[in-house]
């Protein structure tokens, strides 16, 4: 591969392509601020419910990290009318009448960890392209990404409701690192 051609072209296979400059590196103006590291502290919980579908979901919330603030992991409290469903589900209907009513009543099926994710402010399309992505992802959700149980509303900002695969965020040093065993 060479780059000293005048025309700033790289080969690579005898193909040329134009050098692309790496952008200039921005630095923030004045004093850094520290993030709370949720890492090292108890995270706050708080009780929250929110309409999805035709049931009220009652849960505790705690946020994932402390740089994602709009992400919520939430323990589902169930219902004494979520607890009768399930027990005449499982009781009464055949195997595949219990795939057909979790396919089509999702909110009567949820597991009891799940992750509320809000659009963030002026987020507009990113939301859209989020929801457009877990559409077209439908055969992978559960197996390689988490499950999209669909749409909400939650203090009056769109959210995503997904399956709680567990782990920490890529964006904290505990995401980052990897034990050799990892690999």
């Amino acid at each position: 591969m060479t780059g000293n051609t005048p025309n700033s072209l790289l080969s690579f296979c005898g193909r040329s392509f134009a050098a692309i400059p790496a952008p200039p590196v921005r630095r923030p103006q004045g004093r850094l601020k520290l993030r709370p590291n949720f890492s090292k502290t108890e995270r706050p919980s708080r009780a929250i419910r929110f309409r999805f579908r035709i049931r009220v979901i009652h849960a505790t919330a705690t946020p994932v990290d402390g740089v994602h603030k709009h992400v919520l992991r939430l323990h589902v409290q169930p219902s004494l009318v979520q607890q009768v469903i399930q027990v005449l589900v499982h009781v009464l209907l055949p195997r595949v009448a219990q795939v057909w009513f979790q396919s089509c009543f999702h909110e009567w099926a949820l597991p009891g960890q799940l992750v509320l994710k809000k659009q963030k402010d002026g987020w507009d399309e990113e939301f859209e392209t989020e929801k457009a992505t877990y559409a077209k992802l439908v055969p992978l959700q559960g197996v390689v990404i988490p499950r999209c149980f669909g749409q909400l509303r939650y203090e009056g900002t769109r959210a995503l409701l997904l399956s709680d695969i567990g782990g920490v965020c890529l964006a904290t040093p505990e995401g980052g690192l990897l034990d050799l065993g990892d690999f």
